[in-house]
């Protein structure tokens, strides 16, 4: 999954570059980078569905961050990763996002 992430979080930054670039070029210049935006975003499209694929959803293309759909004693939860961590800790409620973020544990205490 991190490989995925990883590839995916790099491809949106070159994007992000391509773009700035085609919009300071011109000529022959221009359609190279267009290609080369066009290639890059199909790309982008393959890893998002990858994730998909997987059961994941795609937050933050910047900061690599995703979700999972998880179960809670019958109670629907995303839980939440982010690229650089090294496991899914985190959870938040299906109607928060990222600022409703919270360890797993809480889970627990709140049985």
């Amino acid at each position: 999954m991190s490989r995925v992430v990883k590839d995916l979080v790099n491809v949106s930054r070159a994007v992000n570059v391509l773009q700035q670039k085609i919009e300071k070029k011109g000529g022959k210049d221009k359609i190279g980078a267009e290609k080369d935006l066009a290639n890059s975003k199909d790309r982008l499209q393959c890893l998002v569905e990858e994730l998909s694929a997987v059961g994941a959803e795609l937050k933050d293309p910047r900061s690599g961050l995703i979700d999972f759909i998880g179960r809670h004693k019958g109670h629907d939860v995303c839980l939440c990763w982010r690229l650089g961590e090294t496991e899914v800790g985190f959870f938040h409620e299906m109607d928060s996002g990222y600022s409703g973020r919270q360890p797993i544990a809480m889970l627990h205490e709140r049985d």
